[in-house]
């Protein structure tokens, strides 16, 4: 169930990792970037286009719970018809993290099935190798009901499908944006490794 590192970033595709990635899926304007989201995006960008240290050793990256946040509320702004209202998280420790996230039932279809209401209180454990990423689920909660993992997996599968024309892995093991080898969350911050 445990890993190694990180939490929260797979920016790139499923569970949180494909909400994440609807964070991080692209590049937009800078025109209203917040300075924390502003700072993510650069560091992405600098990862993405760095050559391999040359002495082979990791190089890494610190960026704050806040700048996180300040990063997907602005990348999910940035969506046409976003499945996703809102989604914040906190970064704990031991590559723990918990999540509040909120989806729109009605463009996913799913409010005659599930509700006017899809709120999810989320905790899990992030493990990460060799540029991948997935996070074991420790609890689900929805509309503070407790619920089993394949809720949340159902409910995330329709919005990438719905989305981005993706499906979660049925491993659940997404990559990493490009370059990121590892992530590790401490208390309030995810280092970067790259």
């Amino acid at each position: 169930m445990h890993g190694t590192l990180p939490t929260y970033i797979r920016f790139q595709r499923i569970g949180w990792i494909v909400l994440v990635y609807l964070a991080i899926a692209g590049i937009g304007a800078a025109d209203r970037i917040p300075k924390e989201a502003l700072a993510v995006r650069h560091m992405l960008s600098r990862i993405a286009t760095s050559a391999p240290a040359t002495d082979g050793a990791p190089r890494t990256m610190r960026v704050t719970q806040r700048e996180v946040n300040a990063y997907i509320a602005y990348r999910l702004g940035q969506q046409k018809a976003p499945m996703v209202d809102s989604l914040r998280i906190a970064l704990l420790a031991n590559n723990h993290v918990e999540g509040v996230l909120r989806l729109d039932p009605q463009k996913l279809e799913l409010d005659t099935l599930l509700g006017d209401a899809l709120d999810f209180r989320v905790k899990g454990v992030l493990v990460t190798r060799d540029g991948a990423a997935r996070l074991d689920w420790i609890s689900i909660y929805l509309n503070g009901r407790r619920v089993k993992p394949q809720v949340l997996t159902f409910v995330l599968d329709t919005a990438a499908r719905r989305c981005c024309g993706a499906e979660i892995p049925p491993d659940r093991w997404v990559d990493l944006p490009q370059g990121v080898k590892q992530i590790a969350i401490q208390k309030g911050v995810a280092l970067v490794s790259y």
